[in-house]
Parts: C-alpha cells; sequence; structure tokens
C-alpha cells in the first residue's frame, strides 16, 4: 500500500509540474519572452500544449510575435493545430495570420508546411479571411502557393462573395483573375452579382459585369440582380444595370416583378423609368396582385396610384373594385374607404378612359412605340401622351390631359 502511494504521489507531482510549466509556458509567451520559451521548451514542455483551450502557436501568432513564432517552429510544434478557444472558428495559426494580414508570420507558416487549403469550423479557408479583410498582398501570396479560390464555407459562400459583399474591389479583380467563378452560387442561390448588388456596391457590379458575370441570374427567392437593387434603394446601380439590358419582367417568389417592387417601395421615379422601358403596368402572376393593388391598398399612395392610372393601369380588372361589398379585412383598412371613392370615380371618367386608350395603342405598337406612334395620322397632344411624354411632368401631366376631356 504504501509503494501505491508513493507512485500516486509522483504522479501527482509530475501531473502539477506539467501543468506548472505549461502555465510558464504560456506566461513566457505573453511576455514576449523568446529566451525563456526556448529554455521551457528544451526542458521537454509539448509545444502543442493546451491551456484554457488555448494553444502556443496561435497565441503567438495572434499577437504577431515573430520571434516565438520562430523558437515554437523550432522545437516542431504543429502549425496546423486549431485554436480552440473560440468554437465558431476553430482556426489554425494559418488563418489567424491571414485574417490580421500579418504577411510575414503568414509567409513563415506556409514555408513551415501549412496547409494553405485546410478548413476551419466553418469551412473557410486562410483566403476566405484574407479576403473579408481585405488583405490583398495576403491573397496573392496565398493563391502563388496554391490556394483555392473556389472552396466554399458552409453557407456556400467563396472568398469572392466575401470580397464582393464587402465592396473589396482589389480583391476581387485578383481572385477573378486567379480563377474565381464569378456565377457560382452559395447554398441560397446568391452569386457576387447579386451580393454587391445588394450591398450597394457600384464598383464591384462594374467589375462582376467586365469579367463576364451573369446580369440575370436569380436566386432560390427568384430574385434578379434588378430586384435587390430596387428593394435596397440602389437606384444607381438599377439603372446601371438597365442600362447592360437586365430583364425587367422576371417575377419572384412574392409575385413581384421589379416594377412591384418600385411601387412597394414607392420609388416614383423608378416606376417611371421602368414604365417608359415598356414594363407592363397590368402585369399580374396567377395569385399575385397588380402594381395598382399595391399601390392603393397596401400602400395608399396617391401619387403612385395617379402614375399607374396615366400610363394605362385598368381598373375593371382590378376585384375590390368590382365588388360591391369588399372584404370586411379590406374595409377596416386606415384609409381604404377613401381610396376606393377616388378609385370607383376614376373607372367611368374620361382621363381614366383616355390613359386606357393610350395605354391599348401602346400594346398595340409593342417596342419603340414611342418612335412609332410619330408615324400615327392623330393630333401631336395625342402622340405624347401615347409616348407618356407627360412622365416628364411633376403631376404627370394629371391636370393638362383631364382638363382636356
Amino acid at each position: 500500500m504504501a509503494g501505491m502511494d508513493l507512485k500516486s504521489d509522483q504522479t501527482e507531482t509530475e501531473r502539477l509540474e506539467e501543468v506548472f510549466m505549461k502555465i510558464s509556458l504560456f506566461n513566457a509567451i505573453s511576455s514576449d519572452d523568446p529566451d525563456r520559451v526556448d529554455r521551457i521548451l528544451t526542458s521537454g514542455t509539448n509545444p502543442n500544449s493546451v491551456y484554457h483551450l488555448h494553444n502556443p502557436l496561435c497565441v503567438a501568432v495572434q499577437e504577431n510575435l515573430h520571434e516565438i513564432v520562430d523558437v515554437l517552429l523550432k522545437h516542431n510544434c504543429d502549425v496546423n493545430q486549431s485554436d480552440l478557444s473560440d468554437p465558431m472558428w476553430c482556426r489554425p495559426a494559418l488563418h489567424l495570420a491571414c485574417s490580421s494580414g500579418f504577411y510575414e508570420l503568414v509567409q513563415k507558416l506556409i514555408k513551415h508546411g501549412a496547409d494553405i487549403n485546410l478548413c476551419d469550423q466553418d469551412n473557410r479557408t486562410p483566403l476566405h479571411w484574407a479576403a473579408t479583410y481585405g488583405h490583398n498582398s495576403v491573397a496573392k501570396l496565398l493563391i502563388r502557393n496554391g490556394a483555392s479560390v473556389n472552396i466554399a464555407q458552409q453557407d456556400g459562400f467563396t472568398p469572392l462573395h466575401s470580397a464582393a459583399c464587402l465592396g473589396l474591389a482589389d480583391v476581387c479583380s485578383f481572385l477573378i483573375q486567379n480563377g474565381a467563378d464569378v456565377n457560382i452560387k452559395d447554398k441560397d442561390g446568391w452569386t457576387a452579382m447579386l451580393a454587391s448588388s445588394c450591398y450597394g456596391h457600384f464598383n464591384i457590379v462594374c467589375l462582376l459585369i467586365s469579367y463576364g458575370s451573369d446580369i440575370n441570374v436569380r436566386n432560390k427567392d427568384l430574385d434578379s440582380a434588378i430586384h435587390v437593387t430596387i428593394d435596397c434603394g440602389h437606384t444607381e446601380i438599377a439603372n446601371m444595370l438597365i442600362e447592360n439590358n437586365i430583364k425587367l419582367d422576371f417575377v419572384n417568389k412574392k409575385n413581384f416583378t421589379p416594377l412591384h417592387i418600385a411601387v412597394n417601395r414607392n420609388n416614383i421615379s423608378m416606376a417611371k423609368k421602368l414604365i417608359e422601358l415598356g414594363v407592363d403596368v397590368n402585369i399580374k402572376q396567377e395569385g399575385g396582385h397588380s402594381p395598382l393593388y399595391l399601390a392603393a391598398l397596401v400602400k395608399f399612395e396617391e401619387k403612385m396610384v395617379r402614375l399607374l392610372l396615366m400610363c394605362g393601369a385598368q381598373l375593371m380588372q382590378e376585384e375590390f373594385l368590382v365588388l360591391q361589398d369588399p372584404p370586411e379585412a379590406m374595409l377596416q383598412k386606415s384609409g381604404f374607404k377613401e381610396m376606393l371613392t377616388m378609385l370607383r370615380s376614376q373607372i367611368t371618367s374620361p382621363s381614366a378612359l383616355y390613359a386606357s386608350c393610350c395605354y391599348s395603342v401602346r400594346k398595340t405598337l409593342g417596342k419603340n412605340y414611342s418612335e412609332k406612334v410619330k408615324h400615327l395620322p392623330i393630333p401631336v397632344t395625342t402622340k405624347q401622351d401615347i409616348a407618356m411624354d407627360y412622365l416628364n411632368y411633376e403631376d404627370f401631366g394629371y391636370g393638362r390631359i383631364k382638363s382636356q376631356q
């Protein structure tokens, strides 16, 4: 029994000594004392010791302690050991160095065998982290040493997605030049084009277009870049996409076209632009609502309603107007009765009938109606109304047309 107790005491003593040396190692690292770190490791302390979920190399890299890193590498520490103190990421030293932009440390770790495509807990590579924080020189170094540019993290984001979201044009350009797929989608169907459109990065959208990004790509919600930019209020990008011939008739899962979104956001100028470009003011999908319905009964925006009416919105197609007894839920909406009264008064008004006739002529003329109408044997003012020249007026010419009837 006495022998067993002695052995147990020795084991406990050894354990306490090991803990003491481990604490001493981390204290020496925190004090940036490479000589002391070297002595402790030479005495036999494990260079991969874990203390409170931290490991020596990751601590030294996070603090940018070059001499300490040199000592640890000399003692053959595991360069791919993960930092367990942050369970969300569990990043190895190379990931940490890349996220901080420590170029020389990145060089050193790669030279000593760090896995350049190793993924952390979220499946992010060192290149993801360099791209996310805009460390272009580090990203270039990684790619020169064989980093894969198209590895996706758990949600499907690639380094290009990350750089595009953050508006990092130099990083995006370098990634694309080194093989990044501009049309790769994440798990929700978002490409770098959609992401940069959402975040309002005009220069990134232009860059992606110049590299052949699909301008009409859609995500799982069937939103295209024009849906996203109008919804987020990025008018400059929306106009640029239109100039690049993005499709304007796509319908998303909410049965919304770009015009619906412009109406829903009460974006008068964008709604005008879309209508001028030939988007059907009465466009409506099965089970969905017309732009007029949104303007009148969801947003109660009289100016938007007036715009749609002047452009030929068909009142008789709206069930809520035709019904003599609207659903009780509608009647309870604040402003509904007033809007209903106004719209019903327009059903047989000369101005609404005139606008409807102009709409029918535009539909018949088809594309380039504004040029074709010039050759019709009708009064100049009527040609102007068919061509919707009144959209240039503050009140959309409503007063002039109404007074003519």
